[in-house]
């Protein structure tokens, strides 16, 4: 009888990934800083999207069609920065990604706000909704959520 309880429960873990504690998919990003440990641009894409911005003050925001779509804090030492992510598409997320400046930081974002990649693709769907896309600017912006 344990030995079908376990069988059970192995199914059930790899049937559903959510109840086997998976958090998302890794939603993939590539930024490259320029300027200085002060302030300076940050170009590239972010989940599949292309993205623009600049980082000032210890903050950072990336935009998309001038909207800002990522945001959060930075700090640089005299070695690498580290920026800290508190938002992505609209959802409050805290994440981490550490790199020199100029350079490029790049990595996989993994939170509980994306548990899927269709959960990423209705993030940035409403992302665009909220921030009143034209309908070419809305239809590129989906296309390349979904293609990361």
């Amino acid at each position: 009888m344990r030995h079908l309880a376990l069988i059970a429960l192995l199914t059930v873990s790899l049937a559903a990934p959510g109840f086997a504690g998976h958090i998302g998919p890794a939603v993939p990003y590539s930024l490259t800083l320029s300027g200085s440990t002060s302030g300076g641009g940050i170009a590239g894409k972010f989940g599949g999207v292309t993205v623009g911005g600049a980082y000032m003050g210890g903050e950072w925001v990336l935009t998309v069609y001038g909207k800002p779509f990522v945001k959060g804090i930075i700090s640089c030492t005299a070695g690498p920065c580290t920026l800290s992510g508190t938002m992505v598409a609209g959802k409050i997320v805290t994440f981490f990604a550490t790199g020199r400046v100029p350079g490029t930081v790049s990595g996989r974002l993994i939170v509980r706000e994306f548990p899927n990649h269709d959960a990423w693709t209705l993030a940035v769907d409403q992302w665009a909704r909220s921030n009143m896309l034209t309908s070419e600017q809305y239809s590129e912006l989906i296309y390349a959520a979904t293609r990361f």
